[in-house]
C-alpha cells in the first residue's frame, strides 16, 4: 500500500548494493518513463537526442539487453501500467536486474515478488528511536521521553512507516513527547496532517499518498462507493458475502454493482489495484488510515449518506428477534463492525436508526455477558432517542 515504504526499500538496497554493478539507474514508471531512458541514454553516451522518442528508448534498451556491464534498473510505482505494458519497456540480459515497486498485486507472472507490510511493534518501536534520535542529532532538544516505545500512537496510526515518520518529525520538532502527539492527532487530526510536509526522502505525505488510488476507483463503476461504506466498518475481516446478501438495502447505484458478479469483481480490482483494500478467505480488510483519510476527504453530507448507508445494511443483517441472540451464527463477525458503525454514526447521525442499532449491539454484548460492554450502547440509544422524542 501506498506509505508503507517500497521506494525508501528500493533505495536502500540500491546503495548497499552499488559496489556489485556498474550502472545504476532509477525510472519513474509514469509520464516520464520515457524522459527517464533518455536520460540514462545520454549518461550512458548513446546518441538518442535527435531521435523518435521511441527509437531512442529501443537503443537504450538495446545497449542494456547487449552490454557485458553489470546493471540494475529501479522501476518506482509501477501502479498504472499493466505488467505487459511495462515489459515492453524493459531490456533483458543475464547480467542486469530489474527491481519494480508496485501497489498493484499482479506481478506474479513477471518474477519474483516481496509483499510489505505495516511495521511490526518491535520494528514500529526501533523505527521511532532511530527517527527521533535522527532529528536530534540535528541540533534539536530531544526529550528522553520520545525514545520509549509509544505504543498506543502506533496502534492509533496503524503501524504505517510514513505516518510514523511524519509524526516522529512533528513530535521532535515542537518538543512534544508521544503522548502530547497523540493527544493532539485526536483532538485536530485535518489541521495537523495538513501543516506537516512529506517527510525526508518520502514523496507524499498521509492526506496526498493515496489520491491516486482513490481517484482510480471513481473511474470504476461501484469502486467509490464501496470503499466510502468499508469506511465506517471495522479494518478487517469485512465479510463481501453479507454484502452481496443484503445489497437491497444500500444505495441503488452500489447495489446494483453487488448484485452482478462481474461488476462486483471490477469494483474489487480497481480498489486491489492501488492496495486500497484487499480480499482473503471472502472477506475485506483495509488500513485504519486509509479510512480515515477516505472520510476526511468525503466531506460532511456525504460522510452523512455513507453513515445512514452503513447503519441501514446492518440494520438489514440483524436477526428476527433478540430472545436467541446467544446463538446467533453471524454475531462474532459483526459485532466489530456494529461498534464501529454505531461510534461513527452517532456523531454524524444521531437518528433512531443509529439508536436501533445501539439497542441491537447492546442486546448482543448482554447475551454473551459483557454487561460493563453493552451498557454504553444502551445509554447512548436512550440520549439520541431523548433527544429525538423529549424524556
Amino acid at each position: 500500500m501506498g506509505g508503507v515504504g517500497k521506494s525508501q526499500l528500493m533505495l536502500h538496497f540500491a546503495h548497499a548494493q552499488r559496489a556489485q554493478y556498474d550502472v545504476v539507474w532509477w525510472l519513474r514508471v509514469d509520464e516520464a518513463l520515457a524522459e527517464d531512458f533518455l536520460a540514462l541514454g545520454r549518461q550512458l553516451g548513446l546518441a538518442v537526442d535527435g531521435l523518435e522518442q521511441a527509437a531512442a528508448v529501443q537503443m537504450v534498451r538495446a545497449w542494456l539487453s547487449s552490454s557485458g556491464q553489470r546493471w540494475l534498473l529501479l522501476c518506482d510505482n509501477a501502479d498504472a501500467l499493466e505488467p505487459r505494458d511495462l515489459r515492453a519497456w524493459l531490456p533483458a540480459g543475464p547480467q542486469g536486474r530489474i527491481l519494480i515497486t508496485s501497489r498493484s498485486p499482479r506481478w506474479d507472472a513477471v518474477g519474483a515478488v516481496l509483499r510489505l507490510d505495516v511495521f511490526t511493534e518491535a520494528e514500529a518501536g526501533e523505527f521511532w528511536r532511530q527517527r527521533v534520535r535522527e532529528i536530534g542529532d540535528w541540533g534539536l532538544e530531544i526529550d528522553d521521553s520520545n525514545l520509549q516505545s509509544p505504543i498506543s500512537l502506533f496502534k492509533e496510526l496503524g503501524y504505517l512507516p510514513l505516518a510514523l515518520a511524519q509524526a516522529a518529525a512533528y513530535a521532535a520538532e515542537n518538543g512534544l513527547d508521544a503522548a502530547g502527539y497523540l493527544a493532539l492527532y485526536r483532538a485536530r487530526r485535518r489541521e495537523l496532517w495538513t501543516r506537516q510536509p512529506a517527510p525526508d526522502d518520502y514523496h507524499a505525505t498521509i492526506t496526498t499518498t493515496w489520491e491516486i488510488g482513490f481517484a482510480a476507483a471513481r473511474q470504476t463503476a461501484g469502486a467509490a462507493d464501496l470503499l466510502n461504506l468499508c469506511c465506517f466498518l471495522a479494518p478487517d475481516d469485512i465479510p463481501l458475502d453479507l454484502l452481496t446478501d443484503h445489497a437491497a438495502s444500500l444505495p441503488d447505484d452500489l447495489a446494483a454493482v453487488l448484485a452482478d458478479p462481474l461488476a462486483r469483481h471490477d469494483a474489487l480490482r480497481a480498489l486491489e489495484r492501488y492496495a486500497l483494500l484487499t480480499r482473503a478467505d471472502g472477506a475485506l480488510s483495509l488500513h485504519r488510515l486509509v479510512q480515515t483519510v477516505a472520510r476526511d476527504q468525503m466531506g460532511e453530507v456525504r460522510a452523512k449518506v455513507w453513515a445512514e448507508a452503513t447503519i441501514k445494511l446492518l440494520l438489514a443483517m440483524m436477526p428476527g428477534t433478540w430472545s436467541h441472540l446467544h446463538e446467533w451464527t453471524d454475531g462474532p463477525h459483526l459485532l466489530p463492525h456494529m461498534m464501529i458503525a454505531n461510534d461513527l454514526a452517532a456523531e454524524l447521525v444521531p437518528t433512531k436508526p443509529v439508536a436501533d442499532l445501539c439497542t441491537w449491539t447492546g442486546y448482543y454484548l448482554r447475551s454473551r455477558g459483557d454487561y460493563l460492554g453493552a451498557r454504553p450502547y444502551y445509554e447512548r440509544a436512550l440520549a439520541i432517542r431523548e433527544k429525538a422524542l423529549g424524556p
